[in-house]
């Protein structure tokens, strides 16, 4: 019985010294390349979505306007 109390007193001590150890820096997640490809590529979409819109609402509203033309 003393000794699982020693033992057991010894794993918490190395568990407790483990915890105490300082992890290496990392950089912000804006520096991050991964981050900024994805960031990079949904602003990507976006503008090419909006182009897509505007270009379609024009070709429909040219369409609408030779069909007023033709009446």
């Amino acid at each position: 019985m003393k000794k699982t109390f020693i033992f057991s007193a010894l794993l918490l001590a190395n568990v407790a010294q483990a915890q105490e150890e300082v992890l290496a820096e990392t950089m912000p997640f804006y520096q991050d390349k991964t981050f900024l490809m994805l960031a990079g590529g949904a602003l990507l979409l976006i503008v090419i979505l909006i182009v897509k819109k505007v270009v379609d609402n024009k070709s429909y509203q040219e369409e609408e306007n030779n069909e007023d033309s033709n009446l």
